[in-house]
């Protein structure tokens, strides 16, 4: 997926501008060094240290962005490693120790991202906001000074009601949320961003993720409802 991400910085009046990208080729692309930006952002399983496979694939991300001066923004995702793993949480305490090995591997990120999508409805945290807030405290006690984004939502249906949950019981009041917010940008609109903003009520709002669709899905819990295709003009006009 290759998806714009805009971050807000307090030391400058235009946002930062970046890409989220998985593949660790864009750091040698022509294209990528043309555009001459320095932010990037990466997903990846919660439990990567125990997956070979996703760890190499990491790590070399990791290289490539370390190479070539990119700062990086880190979020968590479900695991790959089997069926049933990907449809659990961590407990607590899992979560801390993967949280604090990622931090000793990777001392110079600062920027993370607490749980992609979470009001996904293939997410296991769609229904789960408690155990999203309980990760951002670990993750926020853990890592002082670092700028962690709380609740990384799409804006879709269940979006104000998931993060009016999140905000009961988080420990921390997030300083950044972050939004995928593809329904607005491809419908032309701005009314899931403007309510992002409402509901929040504080803090930063980051675009995470974003940018124009060829195909794009409405889901009802874990069935699509409705599929919305588009043309290549109109996936280039939205971004």
């Amino acid at each position: 997926l290759l998806a714009a991400l805009a971050i807000a910085s307090p030391a400058a009046a235009a946002p930062v501008i970046g890409i989220g990208e998985q593949k660790p080729g864009m750091f040698e692309d022509a294209r990528w060094l043309q555009l001459g930006l320095r932010d990037a952002r990466y997903i990846t399983p919660w439990d990567v240290l125990h997956d070979e496979r996703q760890l190499e694939r990491l790590d070399a991300w990791m290289a490539g962005a370390r190479a070539t001066g990119t700062r990086v923004l880190l979020g968590f995702d479900r695991s790959l490693r089997s069926r049933k793993l990907r449809r659990s949480l961590p407990t607590a305490r899992q979560f801390a120790r993967e949280f604090r090995r990622l931090r000793a591997r990777y001392p110079y990120v600062r920027d993370w991202i607490t749980w992609n999508e979470a009001n996904h409805p293939l997410q296991p945290t769609a229904n789960r906001p408690r155990k999203v807030a309980i990760y951002h405290g670990i993750m926020v006690r853990n890592c002082r000074g670092c700028r962690i984004v709380g609740a990384d939502v799409l804006d879709i249906k269940n979006m104000t009601s998931w993060i009016r949950r999140f905000k009961l019981y988080t420990s921390e009041q997030p300083r950044i949320w972050g939004l995928h917010n593809y329904g607005d940008t491809n419908q032309l609109k701005s009314t899931g961003t403007e309510t992002m903003l409402r509901i929040t009520g504080s803090g930063q709002v980051w675009f995470t993720e974003a940018g124009g669709l060829v195909i794009r899905r409405e889901y009802a819990g874990a069935t699509v409802k409705r599929v919305f295709r588009y043309s290549h003009r109109h996936a280039a006009r939205s971004t």
